[in-house]
C-alpha cells in the first residue's frame, strides 16, 4: 500500500463511531438477516462491506440497494440495518473509496469511458435474469448476479475475511414505505457538504 493509500485509509477511519450519525452499519437482505440471527450472538460477524449510518437516512430498501451498489433486486422486499459491536482496526478493513467503485475497483478506463468488461458483465447478468436465470446465491429470490456502480457520495469499507467483528442489534427494518429513520424518527435524507441528498 502506498503512502497516499495509507493516509487516505487512516483519514477515512478518523471519525468512525459506534453510535450517532457516523455509526458504522452493515446492510443485509432477508437471507443475510436470517443467517445472522441463526448464529449465536458471539458469532454474528459483520463481514463484507460497511458504511456510515448517516448516508442511509431517508432511503427505502430499493434506494439503499441502488446507492450501495448491491445486486439488483437483492433488497427488493426489505433491508435490515445492523450496527457493529466494535470499531474495526486498520488491519481488519480495506478502504474501498465510494460505492461507485464495485469491489473497490474503478469501472472506468483511462479517458473516462466505462470499461468493456464492466459493460459486458452487466449485460450478460441482466440477460440471464430476464430469461429466468437470476442468481439465488445468498438470496431468497432471484437477483441480477452483478454488482453495479452505486453512489459516489457514499464511502465504503470492506471487512477482511479473517476479521471477526460481531454485529450489534438490529437498527431498523426498511421497506418501500418505511425509510431508514434518524434517531429522532425523521426520514429527512442526509445532505453532505450542501450537495443535495444522497443519489446514485
Amino acid at each position: 500500500m502506498s503512502t497516499f493509500e495509507t493516509l487516505a485509509k487512516a483519514s477515512s477511519m478518523g471519525h468512525w463511531s459506534l453510535n450517532g450519525r457516523q455509526q458504522l452499519v452493515k446492510v443485509v437482505s432477508a437471507s443475510g438477516r436470517d443467517y445472522l440471527m441463526n448464529k449465536s450472538e458471539a458469532e454474528r460477524f459483520g463481514g463484507g462491506y460497511i458504511t456510515e449510518k448517516r448516508y442511509l437516512w431517508g432511503l427505502n430498501n430499493r434506494q439503499m440497494e441502488q446507492v450501495l451498489g448491491l445486486r439488483p433486486h437483492e433488497l427488493k422486499h426489505v433491508a435490515f440495518v445492523f450496527g457493529l459491536s466494535r470499531l474495526p482496526t486498520s488491519d481488519e478493513v480495506d478502504f474501498r473509496l465510494t460505492a461507485d467503485f464495485p469491489d473497490g475497483k474503478s469501472p472506468f478506463e483511462t479517458g473516462g469511458t466505462i470499461s468493456r468488461d464492466y459493460t459486458n458483465a452487466k449485460t450478460k447478468a441482466e440477460a440471464e435474469f430476464a430469461t429466468g436465470k437470476g442468481s439465488t446465491d445468498r438470496s431468497y429470490w432471484p437477483v441480477v448476479d452483478f454488482y453495479p456502480m452505486g453512489s459516489g457520495m457514499v464511502p465504503q469499507w470492506q471487512v477482511r475475511a479473517n476479521a471477526k467483528i460481531p454485529v450489534s442489534g438490529l437498527l431498523a427494518t426498511v421497506t418501500q414505505d418505511r425509510p431508514f429513520p434518524r434517531e429522532n424518527g425523521s426520514v429527512k435524507p442526509y445532505t453532505p457538504h450542501n450537495k443535495g441528498p444522497i443519489r446514485v
